[in-house]
């Protein structure tokens, strides 16, 4: 191997891949998907352009590896942001993924998500990476609800059904407010998440 070659560590780095996930995103940010390209990505990219070309072979690789950071990056999020009760860690996933208003980087973040999203319907690879992401956001509520029953707090419910109710209520009011102008969308929806957990649990958020 020439001193020139990549090795997998060198990309594997956790500051490189953070400083490419960061390219592909300014980079899908820019051009969007059906535009993007890999020499977009490298031309974000601040580091060994080799990197890209030696580890990845499609612009497909690098946004799956975008999600995949983007991922782990929420559950750290969620991670030191929950813990502190039952009612609190509830309400705090319900901001989370129901904000009644969105910065301009978030917007163009859960836009982004989106488009992605949609890659779903046509591509293998991205709909395995949102099942998981979406299965594995799913148990976490799941897993504070399971845990506020469990001590009494809330009142016995299912919570898988719960949780998944949940989850597709705020995609779909995230969708709406990002595809339409009908704003007070994610507002109701919330609302109604909320009379359905007092409904459910017995719990007023």
């Amino acid at each position: 191997m020439t001193r020139d070659q990549p090795t997998s560590a060198s990309v594997d780095s956790p500051p490189t891949k953070e400083a490419l996930v960061q390219a592909t995103y300014r980079a899908l940010r820019e051009h969007g998907y059906s535009d993007l390209a890999v020499t977009d990505i490298a031309a974000e990219f601040e580091k060994s352009k080799s990197l890209i070309y030696y580890h990845y072979d499609s612009k497909d690789d690098l946004l799956l590896e975008l999600l995949t950071y983007a991922t782990d990056q929420l559950f750290e999020n969620l991670d030191s942001n929950t813990g502190q009760g039952h009612h609190d860690d509830l309400r705090y996933l319900l901001t989370l993924l129901l904000p009644q208003s969105l910065s301009a980087g978030r917007h163009d973040a859960q836009q982004i998500l989106f488009e992605l999203r949609a890659r779903a319907l046509v591509d293998g690879a991205y709909r395995v990476q949102f099942t998981r992401f979406d299965e594995r956001l799913s148990r976490r509520i799941e897993d504070v609800v399971a845990g506020g029953i469990t001590a009494g707090v809330f009142e016995t419910a299912d919570p898988a059904c719960i949780a998944d109710h949940v989850l597709a209520t705020a995609n779909g009011a995230a969708l709406q407010r990002l595809t339409t102008h009908r704003d007070q969308g994610v507002e109701y929806a919330r609302r109604g998440l909320e009379g359905y957990l007092a409904a459910e649990l017995g719990v007023s958020l």
